[in-house]
């Protein structure tokens, strides 16, 4: 069956949580509003019933947006596409336990991991987090002088203040992926509570638009989104509104392992509005690598004939793409493909 391209988010928080007070209608409106397919949601576990958001909260189909349940555990993990409360009384005891439901697991907040072994297990990890950038970005005293300037005269670009990247968590997913399939997901980690002097900074809508995370699966089921975060097949795009993906279709490649000689399309973009020039990378093993050839074909894509460019790749080893703006700001990162 030929793969789809789903845009989801992953790492949501309601009212289930002890830090948000977010309904699942405002969820399900953000998810339409944002051209969302699916959500996954991982309310923190409330103390006194640790159950109750995976009873209580949405699951399946509604209104045409897939919501898959799951849960935000204190270790930095989340749990994806659970029925039943877990506990594991280390972090391999907590991953064991998400897959014995047949859920995936997920390194969250990977700023905060020091012993990484503790994850051999998981499914993948967090590229990039909304809240840790955040985090980062406030040790800069001037940092809230710019919030306040975007958010009087552009207020639904301000998570862009937050694109950018942390290398540190580049270069251990790179150093992972030498060793095994492992998916690289946005965490959105939207929990609609940031309101100072009143204004709300973080709507879900503008927390959607911002970064995503999208799938290559056969239809839109929690099963088929679930294996194709354990396969890897999935990739990171930022502000779409500005810069869309053009012939989606083109990276059926994400997650796979081709043999040597094989081409690889170069994502490509409408023009953005006003955030300067895109430029897209192959990296092999972590580090820039120019491909071994060059082709330009031709696709049918956004309802028109698109000439695009393929890469050759010969060598083996672990490729994946970023898209980065003249800035440096990231606007996709893929996950990877083996050459065996």
């Amino acid at each position: 069956m030929p793969l789809r391209d789903f845009r989801g988010i992953i790492h949501c928080h309601s009212k289930y949580s002890h830090d948000s007070q977010g309904t699942y209608q405002e969820i399900l409106a953000a998810a339409k509003a944002a051209k969302v397919d699916f959500i996954c949601m991982t309310d923190h576990p409330p103390s006194g019933d640790k159950g109750l958001p995976l009873r209580e909260g949405w699951r399946g189909l509604h209104d045409g947006v897939l919501f898959i349940q799951g849960a935000e555990y204190s270790d930095q993990i989340l749990g994806l596409g659970l029925r039943e409360p877990i506990s594991g009384k280390d972090r391999r005891g907590t991953i064991q336990a998400i897959h014995e439901q047949g859920g995936v697991a997920i390194a969250c907040h990977p700023e905060l991991i020091d012993d990484w072994d503790a994850y051999a297990d998981a499914d993948g990890m967090e590229l990039y987090n909304v809240h840790a950038t955040l985090t980062r970005k406030l040790k800069d005293k001037g940092f809230l002088l710019q919030v306040a300037k975007v958010m009087k005269e552009d207020p639904e670009h301000s998570f862009q203040l937050l694109q950018e990247l942390d290398p540190a968590i580049l270069k251990r997913y790179d150093e992972i992926c030498a060793k095994r399939v492992f998916a690289g997901i946005a965490g959105n980690d939207a929990h609609q509570n940031v309101k100072p002097f009143g204004l709300q900074v973080d709507p879900y809508p503008r927390a959607f638009k911002f970064v995503a995370t999208h799938v290559l699966a056969e239809d839109l089921s929690e099963a088929a989104v679930l294996a194709a975060l354990k396969a890897g097949r999935c990739y990171v795009q930022f502000a779409e509104e500005d810069a869309e993906l053009l012939g989606r279709g083109t990276l059926e490649w994400i997650g796979t392992t081709v043999a040597p000689g094989s081409w690889l399309v170069e994502p490509q973009f409408t023009p953005s509005a006003g955030f300067g020039p895109l430029s897209a990378r192959l990296l092999r093993d972590g580090q820039p690598s120019a491909p071994d050839g060059t082709r330009t074909t031709r696709i049918m894509g956004a309802g028109k004939l698109l000439e695009i460019t393929e890469w050759q790749l010969k060598q083996p080893g672990v490729y994946r793409i970023e898209a980065l703006r003249e800035n440096g700001a990231p606007v996709l990162l893929t996950s990877s493909v083996r050459i065996r």
